[in-house]
């Protein structure tokens, strides 16, 4: 895994655009480098899961023990039922081909039997089954994991593999006695960092000097 920090990797890519001359340096800032590093980072991860499922612990992050509390079944489709979720929205997770990115979930103990994960229309139609009726099962909803069928689970443990790692960060340590920022070591494995970098480099940087006036973009040597 990579141990270079965001800021590290975002001022490499930012003094590469300034050595290169793509384009004036100026035209981009350091929060819109994180920005593009963030947003490269989940678009790679995706296709790299769609081709390769089993690297997916490469790129997991843990929230740790998220508590959960009963709400009203109205609010979803599942109504009359049992539901628990959790208190508060979980980091966005990236978006894979077919479902989101969480890759376990259990109860506190992490090394627990596994709760299924299941898509939200498959959820409203299993209370109908009559053999999986019963069952405990878990869905994902506007930022919220559901737990259904069960009142006895009041925490549990959620991976996978989120957009943003600060996100994930900040939600795991409420308690603020451990600090994550952008000179912490970021999640990324050091071939995905060239990737982004070369698509940076090669499309955002490219784009951008297509913008700009000549003398902006053409470098005049030392006349000297």
């Amino acid at each position: 895994m990579n141990s270079l920090s965001l800021n590290e990797i975002s001022y490499n890519i930012l003094n590469s655009i300034r050595g290169g001359r793509v384009s004036n340096a100026e035209k981009f800032s350091i929060e819109q480098i994180h920005f593009l590093v963030k947003y490269y980072r989940s678009l790679l991860i995706r296709r790299d899961q769609e081709r390769n499922m089993n690297r997916s612990r490469m790129f997991e992050q843990d929230l740790g023990i998220v508590p959960l509390e009963v709400v009203d079944s109205s609010d979803t489709s599942n109504t009359g039922n049992i539901l628990l979720r959790t208190e508060s929205k979980i980091p966005t997770p990236i978006r894979l081909k077919s479902k989101e990115a969480i890759t376990h979930i259990s109860g506190k103990d992490k090394y627990s039997q596994p709760i299924p994960l299941i898509d939200t229309v498959r959820a409203h139609w299993m209370q109908y089954n009559s053999y999986t009726g019963d069952n405990i099962f878990a869905f994902y909803r506007d930022g919220y994991v559901f737990l259904y069928n069960t009142l006895s689970i009041r925490e549990l443990n959620i991976r996978g593999i989120f957009e943003d790692p600060q996100q994930v960060f900040d939600f795991a340590n409420e308690d603020g006695e451990q600090i994550y920022d952008d000179n912490s070591p970021y999640p990324i494995p050091a071939d995905m960092v060239e990737q982004i970098t070369k698509a940076i480099l090669s499309t955002e940087a490219g784009l951008v000097a297509q913008t700009q006036p000549q003398s902006e973009t053409n470098f005049e040597p030392d006349k000297r």
